[in-house]
């Protein structure tokens, strides 16, 4: 008897793909038995958190900023020598019972340097009612008489006009504000001179680019020579300003001699 021929299970004619590659997709994983679901931590509340921080320190700030918790009490100038405090406060625009918070220290320092005799002004605050303002004089070296009014010339030779000179600026004679050279290298002597041996002095006079002197108030005089080794030439006339003689050489401090 032979055997019966089991025929072939019929494929399903389906639609064809003209495509030549084939797309895989990943089965999805089994659940394994008795597993538990991963779930991902939520995180917002850490950020409402810091969200409100953010908020409490911004009304903070808001808060300082409109209304003065922080009020100026003291206004407190150092630095200044030939400048009374009371006109560098005027200058500053700054006033006690003012917002700590709300003072323009930029514009309070531009207004202080506006004083011809400052050269330099810092304003800053100082929680939690204090503004501190630092002041750097221009140092008047020398000065001329200008028609009967005193021109002024700090230690870098920039002239200005503010009142008179004080008792340890130089006056100086044989000079002129155009004359660039001569009057540089008076400012060099008058500087190099300390404010004691200064308000000794009468006057200097140029007599030519090599030959300055100083004429003291008694009556003597120092032949300086030329606006060189000033710093030494200062040291000598202090020695000189102890001795006797009415005019002295200290040209070469090294070897100072009598006229």
């Amino acid at each position: 008897m032979l055997p019966e021929e089991v025929p072939e299970p019929k494929r399903e004619a389906g639609p064809r793909s003209n495509s030549s590659s084939t797309r895989w997709q990943e089965p999805a994983p089994a659940a394994e038995s008795g597993s538990t679901p991963v779930r991902r931590r939520r995180r917002w509340p850490w950020a409402l958190g810091v969200v409100a921080v953010l908020a409490v320190l911004a009304g903070a700030l808001a808060l300082a900023w409109f209304v003065p918790i922080f009020r100026v009490s003291t206004i407190a100038v150092d630095g200044t020598r030939q400048i009374d405090q009371q006109s560098v406060l005027d200058a500053s625009g700054l006033t006690e019972g003012e917002n700590l918070l709300r003072i323009d220290t930029t514009d309070a320092a531009r207004g202080v340097v506006s004083l011809p005799r400052v050269r330099e002004a810092t304003v800053a605050r100082a929680f939690p009612d204090t503004v501190r303002i630092e002041v750097v004089e221009r140092r008047v070296a020398a000065w001329i008489d200008d028609s009967g009014q005193p021109v002024l010339i700090d230690e870098r030779g920039e002239p200005f006009s503010d009142g008179e000179p004080p008792e340890s600026a130089v006056r100086l004679e044989g000079v002129r504000q155009d004359q660039t050279e001569e009057l540089a290298g008076a400012v060099a002597v008058a500087a190099a001179l300390s404010d004691e041996s200064a308000r000794l002095v009468d006057h200097l006079r140029v007599e030519g680019p090599s030959a300055y002197t100083l004429h003291l108030d008694d009556g003597r005089t120092v032949f300086w020579g030329a606006p060189v080794d000033n710093e030494n030439k200062a040291v000598a006339l202090e020695t000189v300003l102890k001795r006797e003689g009415s005019s002295w050489n200290i040209s070469n401090p090294a070897m100072v001699t009598v006229r």
